[in-house]
């Protein structure tokens, strides 16, 4: 990949920002290419059965991921769903297609969540189900348990996501409000053998986190669950309660454990990988990877932020820009009505905390193409966006949640419509000398 760096021995000289926002471009899609999971998939095909193969997939990246299985199994040994958050672009059948809500749950939710039982159901000793799960499939497919309905989902669920809570523990009070999660997907095709594959938008790349864990049985934890509920001001929720209740009672039979086998098809690092790589070949740039980000959006880009004064001497020193990249998720406590999500944050809250931005250039944002309310992926830092930008205007815009349109009155918003891939967040950063 072509970068500015001058080879001759001369002095390095900066060049514009709509320069090195070209390159953070490409780099953001060529490293989301190489994060796409339908990449891995030929490793973990499992062989024709006697019976069908049952195609659950679901996710942000469902679509890419059940059109690699259509090519790979005939078509009349296939059947089963697809649920995404947008339409297909491209032929699903024989599967069914769905299109649900995400990040809250809906009414489609809750039919594609019917769907994905009667499928598991269906399965018998001589079919094998094939799940394909990615991020976003927690809200795509619900099912909730009695005497809760999809209300209910959604307003936990947006309870806890207006309050910054991070996904895991999000996750761990939606596997017990719903028959889908901790494995009951799994539990349901029981006796047919499941296979698993997975691309994870989690740090650590945990089945049990990723989608809330639908093929990977779990333990039954509702106190866990109601502390969840109590550490993000839902105490007083009747879901905590009844959350207590089970917990004393004992609820819940384990069903017997089905066989599963796992397979990881993309980390949630894999985006991030890719950047290094492709930064590190140009090797007229100083990479530095740093480590994912699980945390608040504005304390994290304080954090990097605190960093800038030693890249840019390690620049000098080098002569030629330092290139720092990171993944993880980064979260934010949402306090008004505005647009916007957490890499956009991160971007605002960045350039707030420098006091300068010259040969600054910083893009975030989600590899789904998607962060938070607004349509955007994310959002660029430069001396563009903060050029006699209005500090106050912009502290307001956190305060508010509405960053989406402080930087596009800035012309600092990054769009890419829908990816197909969902690695989790990544921030690429540039310090020139």
């Amino acid at each position: 990949m072509e970068t500015p760096a001058d080879e001759t021995g001369q002095p390095y000289v900066r060049h514009a920002d709509a320069w090195w926002r070209s390159w953070l471009t490409t780099v953001y899609f060529r490293s989301v290419a190489e994060a796409d999971p339908a990449r891995k998939l030929a490793e973990v095909w499992p062989p024709l059965p006697a019976g069908q193969v049952i195609v659950i997939a679901a996710g942000k990246s469902a679509e890419r991921m059940a059109s690699a299985a259509l090519r790979h199994y005939p078509h009349d040994r296939v059947t089963g769903l697809v649920v995404t958050p947008e339409p297909p672009r491209v032929p699903m059948a024989p599967l069914q297609a769905h299109t649900a809500s995400h990040p809250v749950p809906d009414a489609r939710s809750v039919e594609a969540g019917k769907a994905v039982l009667h499928a598991a159901d269906a399965a018998g000793p001589n079919d094998h189900v094939l799940v394909l799960l990615s991020g976003g499939a927690s809200s795509l497919m619900v099912a909730p348990r009695q005497p809760l309905e999809v209300e209910d989902l959604a307003r936990l669920g947006s309870a806890l996501l207006r309050a910054g809570a991070p996904i895991a523990d999000v996750n761990l009070v939606r596997r017990h409000t719903d028959r889908l999660k901790g494995g009951g997907l799994a539990e349901a095709a029981h006796p047919a053998p499941v296979t698993l594959a997975f691309a994870s938008d989690v740090i650590g790349d945990d089945p049990r986190i990723v989608g809330s864990g639908p093929a990977t049985v779990q333990p039954w934890q509702p106190q866990a669950a109601a502390a969840v509920m109590r550490q993000y001001g839902l105490a007083g929720d009747p879901v905590t309660a009844m959350l207590d209740g089970e917990n004393a009672q004992g609820a819940r039979l384990e069903a017997g454990k089905p066989a599963v086998t796992t397979r990881l098809v993309s980390a949630q690092d894999e985006a991030v990988q890719a950047a290094v790589r492709m930064a590190s070949r140009a090797s007229n740039v100083v990479v530095e990877v740093c480590p994912d980000v699980d945390e608040d959006a504005l304390a994290a880009a304080a954090r990097w932020a605190a960093n800038v004064p030693e890249w840019r001497l390690r620049a000098r020193a080098a002569g030629r820009p330092v290139v720092a990249v990171s993944g993880g998720e980064v979260t934010v406590r949402v306090a008004g009505d505005g647009k916007g999500g957490p890499n956009s944050t991160f971007a605002v809250g960045f350039g707030l905390a420098l006091d300068a931005h010259d040969g600054i250039h910083l893009l975030a944002a989600d590899t789904d193409g998607f962060d938070g309310v607004g349509g955007h992926a994310g959002g660029f830092a430069d001396a563009t966006v903060w050029r006699d930008a209005d500090r106050t205007g912009a502290h307001d815009a956190v305060r508010r949640s509405d960053t989406l349109a402080w930087l596009k009155a800035r012309q600092g918003a990054f769009t890419t419509g829908q990816t197909g891939v969902n690695a989790n967040d990544l921030r690429i950063l540039v310090v020139e000398p």
